[in-house]
C-alpha cells in the first residue's frame, strides 16, 4: 500500500492535495491512492463479458498466440535450428 502511495504522489509531483484531486479515475490505483484498501463500496465493479465479447478475446489471444510462434520459428531459423511446421 506504501509503495501505491508513493507512485501516486510522484505521479501527482508530491502534492497530497493533487492526489486527492486525482481525476484518472480510469487508473487501477486510483482507489488505493489514499495508501490503504477501499471500502467494498468504493471498489469499481468488475465488467462481466458478453459472449460476443468473449469470443473476441479469445480470438485476439489466439492470435497473439500464433504471432509469438512466429516468432520463435523465425528465431530458431536465424540460429539454423530446424522448424517443425
Amino acid at each position: 500500500m506504501a509503495a501505491i502511495r508513493r507512485y501516486c504522489l510522484w505521479c501527482c509531483c508530491d502534492s497530497a492535495a493533487e492526489v486527492r484531486l486525482c481525476p484518472s479515475t480510469d487508473c487501477s490505483l486510483h482507489p488505493f491512492r489514499f495508501g490503504r484498501r477501499p471500502r467494498p463500496a468504493d471498489k469499481a465493479p468488475v465488467p462481466q463479458l458478453t459472449a460476443a465479447e468473449r469470443q473476441g478475446r479469445d480470438q485476439q489471444q489466439a492470435a497473439h498466440q500464433w504471432r509469438l510462434h512466429q516468432a520463435q520459428q523465425l528465431i530458431d531459423l536465424a540460429d539454423g535450428a530446424e522448424v517443425e511446421q
